[in-house]
């Protein structure tokens, strides 16, 4: 679709232009925010850009009732909208673990659904192809364990197969809408007050 017809349809939304805050919907072709407020994963991320591109931040604050999966990663940006429009998920958390792993697994599967509905409101088909799954996060427990205790590491079990998972460059993500996605890990420092800091650049 002509951009100039995205921007068209864009006005369904209550959306910002160029606003930082990663707390609204915002429209911008050179930077975006994503700001995360809970205590697994407080953030505050810039994200540079190539193209026009539109986020919308806290889908797992704005979940539709009906959906049977009803959690959510934390935020969509959809970018390339004058062109073939891409789909970006994001979820960020603190410290990456097996629970935490399979926790994001269901959160990107729950983002899915409203990935095709904002691309579909904005005139777009929505292909797995043209999505890209990011991990945001401070601490790599799951690759990277702390030292454990000899004797308590006995009983611990073994997660070989999710580490090898979660080090692939692509996830299956359990989903009508899903399958073999592209993902991105993303390991940014903690700031002096726990809060998660970083850049990434995206198309």
């Amino acid at each position: 679709m002509e951009c100039a017809g995205i921007l068209e349809r864009l006005k369904i939304f209550d959306i910002k232009k160029n606003d930082l805050s990663g707390d609204v919907a915002s429209f911008s072709d050179k930077q975006l925010h994503l700001v995360e407020h809970d205590a697994e994963g407080r953030a505050d991320i810039d994200v540079y850009l190539s193209s026009e591109s539109v986020l919308f931040p806290h889908i797992d604050m704005n979940r539709i009732k009906y959906l049977k999966n009803n959690c959510s990663a934390d935020n969509i940006i959809i970018c390339n909208m004058d062109r073939f429009p891409s789909v970006n998920i994001f979820e960020i958390k603190k410290t990456i673990k097996k629970k935490q792993w399979e926790k994001i697994k269901e959160q990107f599967s729950g983002a899915l659904p409203y990935a095709a509905g904002l691309n579909g409101i904005l005139g777009s088909s929505f292909s797995p192809d043209n999505v890209v799954l990011y991990t945001i996060f401070a601490n790599d427990y799951l690759s990277n364990p702390p030292q454990e205790d000899p004797v308590l590491s006995h009983f611990i079990p073994n997660n070989d197969e999710l580490k090898k998972e979660w080090l692939k460059d692509k996830v299956n993500i359990d989903s009508p809408l899903g399958g073999l996605l592209k993902h991105n890990r993303i390991k940014v420092s903690l700031d002096y007050n726990g809060v998660m800091k970083g850049n990434i650049s995206i198309s």
